[in-house]
């Protein structure tokens, strides 16, 4: 107590004044509240360490680390999970992208062969006309 109140205490049965009384009791205040505190965290201390040590306690310590390390692993897990349907939707996407193009590809080369399918077809009756205008006897018109 003397070491917390920064001061020595009379001995005992020395006679003091009324003064010295209040002047020890000031002092006495703070520094009895300061080793309370000090002798309770040390309480809590000493019984943190007993607790850590019952086995009971250390079994389920064990078992949290345990649970952590499976909420841990099922993370990991469902993330890889998003991962792989995120490549196979862009790989979806990708193909139905190139499915588009080879179709707008077969549809153009189709209109190409139509028109050279309708200009030979023209090409073919202008002749066929051309032929029967030339078979025509000359001196008629009709």
């Amino acid at each position: 107590m003397e070491q917390a109140m920064g001061q020595p205490l009379p001995a005992e049965g020395q006679e003091i004044t009324p003064e010295q009384e209040a002047q020890i009791a000031r002092a006495a205040i703070p520094a009895a509240q300061q080793l309370l505190g000090q002798h309770q965290q040390e309480a809590a201390q000493q019984q943190a360490q007993q607790i850590a040590q019952d086995p009971l306690v250390q079994l389920q310590v064990q078992e949290l680390a345990l649970k952590q390390a499976d909420l841990e692993r099922k993370s990991g897990e469902a993330a890889a999970r998003l991962a792989l349907d995120a490549d196979k939707a862009k790989l979806k996407a990708q193909t139905d992208l190139a499915q588009i193009d080879a179709q707008k590809e077969i549809v153009g080369a189709q209109l190409g062969v139509d028109l050279m399918n309708a200009d030979a077809q023209r090409e073919t009756e202008v002749e066929i006309a051309a032929k029967q205008i030339a078979a025509r006897p000359k001196g008629t018109s009709s």
